[in-house]
């Protein structure tokens, strides 16, 4: 190496290594359903101004008597559905597939599994 005058030293230049370029790949955007979109239902059950545990019964019977993969639609007001409907659902083999938060109240789609 040598020494310049003002007391540095001059590094040699080092090669970069050559990256062949990344080649580009078009995507096209698939249509998807909104969010929001209200998932298909067999039965309705309104729970407005019941407590969780005063729906979960009921409930349950009306999920027993749909076929398995049927969807049950639960109208509720109760805060603290969603995670006694989640909690419910794990326990005995039902799907929590979707919940649809409002202002006041919440709309929640149990599908029935198959060992329920």
């Amino acid at each position: 190496m040598r020494h310049r005058r003002d007391g540095e030293r001059k590094v040699p230049k080092r090669a970069l290594p050559v990256v062949p370029p990344t080649p580009t790949v078009k995507l096209t955007p698939t249509p998807a359903q909104p969010a929001t979109a209200e998932p298909a239902f067999d039965a309705t059950f309104d729970a407005m101004g019941q407590s969780c545990v005063e729906l979960l019964l009921p409930m349950a019977k009306l999920v027993k008597g749909l076929a398995t993969g049927a969807v049950l639609r639960i109208v509720t007001d109760d805060p603290a559905a969603r995670e006694d409907l989640g909690a419910w659902c794990s326990m005995t083999g039902n799907e929590l597939a979707f919940v649809d938060r409002k202002v006041g109240y919440a709309t929640y789609y149990v599908r029935r599994g198959a060992l329920s």
